[in-house]
């Protein structure tokens, strides 16, 4: 594939992943886009969203001339599409075909590749919605696969604008779950952890809208000097001071508000004082007091949790 030839990309699917693809990739004639999904009328209203972009009535008329397919489906259906799509072509040579699970590897795609297809991975790492909303563009992305898929890839992530993650070595066996996980931790985890923090604070007596208001001010702050200044330079409370009595303070409450808040700001204080030894804001001795706090307070000890 030239790299200034037109990209012929046909994206497999009508979810959240297809419409962000859609919706990022622009006009004009460095990409035509083609979209196929098990309801023609769900391919239509996708191909609405960017002028030029096709909604084929088969997947045969999908396939016919695509030099990338991305299988924009749901993480378990993967295989199963990939077999489906199988005696679509008389051959998968020259043809790279991507899927975006993140944790998965491209073992999911060997029928294609026995065929000749080229197989990869471009997982961006964002939450994505059916309606829209959350674009692609300055979203960081994982690329594996064959030395053809992986080129495929960057050349579609930097049309949708998207970051390829750099590595510093190979993709080994376990990575891809890793991956995912981290992504678990950067998007629902954090949406976990605001939900939390907004019960605690109606709990307090405030009113649910301004809660939600004031912890997002918050959170979008954090990350803001994150961002920034990078986390050691973030390190904010009680555990960063070395304040046990009031860290005991704060899980005391939050049993008492959500049976979930208690352990996971215990968890998450374990980990914010690891960083707080590495930034030198307190010592080894303070560090081990808190965990010493924080593991009696798991136990479910009377003692931990008296000021």
């Amino acid at each position: 594939m030239s790299a200034r030839s037109r990209l012929r990309l046909t994206i497999v699917g009508s979810g959240a992943l297809a419409r962000g693809l859609v919706e990022a990739l622009p006009p004009g004639r460095e990409i035509a886009v083609t979209v196929a999904a098990r309801r023609t009328a769900a391919a239509r209203r996708l191909a609405k969203l960017r002028p030029g972009t096709l909604a084929a009535p088969t997947y045969a008329d999908a396939l016919r001339d695509a030099q990338v397919v991305v299988l924009a489906v749901d993480d378990r259906a993967i295989e199963g599409v990939a077999r489906g799509l199988l005696p679509l072509r008389r051959t998968w040579r020259g043809v790279a075909v991507l899927h975006a699970a993140g944790g998965l590897g491209t073992g999911v795609l060997r029928p294609l590749a026995r065929r000749g297809a080229s197989t990869g991975v471009l997982h961006p790492i964002v939450p994505l919605h059916r309606t829209g909303g959350t674009p692609l563009r300055g979203a960081y992305a994982r690329i594996a696969g064959s030395p053809r898929a992986r080129a495929a890839a960057r050349r579609l992530a930097a049309l949708a604008g998207l970051s390829p993650l750099p590595r510093s070595r190979a993709e080994r066996g376990s990575d891809p779950e890793l991956h995912h996980a981290a992504a678990a931790l950067a998007t629902g985890d954090i949406l976990a952890l605001v939900s939390l923090a907004e019960d605690a604070l109606t709990a307090s007596g405030v009113r649910r809208t301004a809660a939600r208001r004031a912890v997002l001010a918050a959170a979008s702050a954090t990350l803001a000097r994150i961002g920034r200044a990078g986390p050691h330079a973030t390190l904010s409370g009680p555990v960063v001071r070395g304040d046990v009595p009031r860290l005991l303070r704060h899980l005391r409450a939050l049993a008492a508000a959500h049976p979930a808040a208690a352990p996971a700001h215990r968890a998450l204080s374990a980990r914010l004082a690891d960083l707080a030894v590495e930034a030198g804001t307190i010592d080894a001795p303070a560090a081990r007091r808190i965990a010493t706090a924080l593991s009696a307070g798991a136990r479910g000890s009377r003692r931990s949790l008296t000021v």
